[in-house]
């Protein structure tokens, strides 16, 4: 899992070229109806209606579309899938005889030293599952706390450290945020890193834009590493998906001087989330006390998990 980052260039009116370092993409569209695809053969259409916070997003491969790739695609899958678990289950079957065999010398190795007839029991110790309550808890920790915002007037301004760890390196490029460079942008993001705690929690990253008042992230999550079972809790899950989005846009606002930052989340090949958010309605927000799922609906957010 990782970061990185796309710049879209505007080759004809609604054409736009998406660039990456995972390849070229396009994406196509007018006020209220938009779509893309990327290198990876991935389609995304957003419909929405513009002014009412409404809005659908229906991600697919290019594969699905064409007769018979789907078909091949899923067999390859299939044998992959197969693959795999053949060879988990005879790394299962392994360690199971390598158990067995550690269980059969413990016993053959106590057996004198207690009473005939006394039962031998070999007990695996128990891997303790975390409560509801606390991954709940967990979550909260994930958006309530946000990194501290750069103030770039003031440190372009200013003649003497305002008390910024990284003083100079923010100093040299203070001109080029305020006039709204985008390699600029991308540059804090990739040094910075704002995303580094989701990232260890197995989240990805690509960021993109085409003008300095906005950002789009596309994250992907990983709600099975993170929730394990209880991903099934749907209640549990929103609040993770929703979480991701609020902890990204919160510490995206710190460091770039943005209007607008636009998340979509995606776990496997669905969409389970697609929200905007703006500046000011969003920082008025109090983090602390705020339902993460609620709070992105109340935005105008879509969650779908």
């Amino acid at each position: 899992m990782g970061l990185s980052f796309r710049k879209s260039v505007q080759i004809l009116p609604g054409v736009k070229l998406n660039i990456s370092k995972s390849g070229i993409g396009v994406s196509v569209g007018v006020t209220g109806l938009h779509a893309s695809i990327n290198s990876k053969g991935q389609i995304r259409g957003t419909a929405s209606i513009p002014g009412t916070g409404v809005r659908y997003t229906k991600s697919t491969k290019l594969s699905n579309l064409i007769p018979g790739m789907k078909e091949k695609e899923e067999a390859k899958k299939a044998a992959e899938k197969q693959a795999k678990a053949e060879a988990a289950a005879a790394k299962k079957a392994e360690a199971k005889a390598a158990k067995d065999a550690e269980a059969k010398a413990a016993k053959e190795k106590t057996a004198g030293e207690k009473p005939a007839g006394e039962a031998e029991q070999i007990e695996a110790p128990k891997k303790q599952k975390p409560k509801k309550n606390e991954l709940a808890q967990a979550i909260i920790d994930i958006y309530a706390i946000a990194d501290k915002n750069i103030d770039w007037v003031s440190i372009k301004n200013a003649s003497m450290n305002l008390g910024y760890e990284n003083w100079e390196y923010l100093k040299e490029r203070a001109p080029k945020v305020l006039d709204g460079d985008i390699d600029t942008y991308l540059e804090l993001i990739n040094d910075l890193n704002p995303f580094a705690e989701l990232m260890e929690l197995g989240s990805s990253f690509e960021c993109g834009t085409d003008s300095p008042m906005k950002m789009a992230v596309e994250c992907t999550v990983n709600a099975e590493k993170v929730l394990g079972e209880s991903k099934d809790d749907k209640d549990l899950l929103e609040d993770y998906v929703a979480g991701i989005a609020i902890k990204s846009a919160r510490d995206l606002f710190a460091i770039l001087p943005l209007w607008q930052i636009e998340i979509t989340c995606v776990d496997g090949e669905k969409t389970v989330l697609n929200a905007k958010f703006v500046r000011d309605s969003f920082e008025a927000l109090n983090f602390e006390k705020i339902d993460a799922s609620d709070t992105v609906r109340k935005l105008g957010g879509i969650i779908a998990v």
